[in-house]
């Protein structure tokens, strides 16, 4: 595994573990499973758990989701969240700005720089898009099965091997 104690893990790797089928839903399982039990400190943006609610909320059909995922979230001993201060928010502006960046490509890769970790996703357009600004990483490059996207390989998006 990469040595980076720190990670920023946005929400499609979360979603995809939750999904049932193959490829990006395995490599999410396995990585958080291994994330989680060996200890690495977890930064996440509050966007993360709004991403949550309103996908779970439509994924499962139900009316509320929020105070079920506070809880969990809340007990995760090595969860840290980011808030949106003005600070952050400047910064995060400023490298949309320079990167053309979505929203969540911006809070992301912010809330990865200002931790001092790696990002990890699964958003094809965001791992593309960030390369350039921190280091991210598909699950399975981050675990090790497959190499890293950085700025010099974004025209292979999804992390994988070329064949």
């Amino acid at each position: 595994m990469i040595g980076a104690r720190k990670l920023t893990i946005d929400a499609s790797v979360y979603l995809a573990a939750l999904e049932k089928g193959e490829g990006g839903v395995n490599e999410a399982r396995v990585f958080l499973r291994q994330v989680l039990s060996e200890g690495y400190e977890v930064y996440l943006p509050r966007l993360f758990l709004l991403e949550l609610i309103v996908t779970l909320r439509a994924m499962l059909n139900v009316k509320s989701v929020y105070s079920t995922l506070a809880r969990q979230w809340a007990i995760a001993d090595n969860v840290r969240w980011l808030d949106a201060d003005s600070q952050f928010t400047r910064a995060a502006c400023e490298l949309a700005d320079q990167g053309d960046l979505r929203v969540s490509d911006a809070i992301y890769a912010v809330t990865a720089r200002l931790s001092g970790g790696v990002l990890v996703s699964l958003d094809p357009a965001m791992l593309e898009r960030v390369g350039s600004h921190v280091s991210v990483f598909t699950p399975a490059s981050f675990i090790g099965q497959k190499t890293s996207t950085t700025a010099e390989d974004t025209e292979n998006p999804s992390g994988d091997l070329p064949q």
